[in-house]
């Protein structure tokens, strides 16, 4: 009886090192993968990963970025819902798992701020403006410093300044208004972001933006020139950096 117990506790054993083992060897295969900017086969890899560690955050929001970095570049609006969908799937898992964990808050801003853009309910797009502030705001409260955060935030109230006419119509039925978003602070978040991280290259892009419709066209220039030195980390950078370009060749 004992014998048997050695045995079968010994195999339990074997296995969860070898699960160990594996979990391992997946997160640096997709690591590389995603240094290689192969993000759909860095997705699956996470997957893999997923199945054998269902609950690990670090691979649950690899898997939500990734698939909003897939959805950026699709161009078909269907397949980009369901690429954002997912992502908020796995951030959704991830929030379960640890809810004052602020690079989840701050995916999921992220998240309900793609969704946001293009969702034609009502009702979900109010939610999901809503969310977007609600999100980041917290990400922010748990990790002042956390120079993404505040560049959401940014986005956050640049948005609301210049949402379409039934968007604005949809949050003041739902929640009255969403009183409080400026130009100024929308830039004041931006530079928030730009002083704690000035690597950030989709900051810039906003930052430029922001400063486009308030007149300060010289930083335009600055932000967009200095935006095509940085180098990139994926193909959604890669798309920014391109967009900068085109937008300093239109200015000159």
């Amino acid at each position: 009886m004992q014998k048997n117990f050695i045995v079968t506790l010994y195999f339990l054993c074997c296995v969860h090192v070898l699960q160990a083992q594996d979990y391992t060897e997946l997160m640096k295969q997709a690591a590389l993968q995603e240094q290689q900017m192969k993000e759909p086969e860095a997705l699956n890899t996470y997957k893999q990963a997923l199945m054998v560690k269902p609950n690990d955050i670090p691979a649950l929001l690899k898997c939500s970025q990734l698939h909003l970095i897939i959805g950026y570049k699709e161009k078909e609006e269907k397949i980009i819902y369901q690429q954002y969908n997912e992502a908020k799937t796995y951030t959704d898992k991830a929030l379960q798992a640890d809810s004052n964990n602020a690079e989840i808050n701050y995916n999921m801003a992220v998240v309900c701020s793609r969704l946001a853009k293009i969702e034609t309910e009502k009702k979900k797009i109010a939610t999901y403006i809503k969310n977007t502030k609600v999100y980041a705001e917290k990400a922010i409260q748990l990790k002042p410093n956390f120079a993404k955060a505040w560049n959401i935030l940014g986005c956050w109230h640049y948005d609301i300044i210049n949402l379409p006419g039934f968007k604005k119509t949809a949050i003041k039925l739902l929640y009255g208004g969403l009183s409080g978003a400026t130009l100024e602070q929308s830039i004041q978040c931006y530079e928030k972001c730009l002083a704690l991280d000035p690597f950030y290259l989709p900051n810039y892009i906003d930052l430029a933006k922001a400063y486009r419709d308030d007149n300060q066209l010289n930083k335009e220039t600055i932000m967009l020139q200095k935006a095509v030195k940085l180098p990139v980390h994926n193909s959604l950078e890669i798309a920014l950096k391109i967009e900068a370009k085109k937008k300093l060749e239109e200015l000159q």
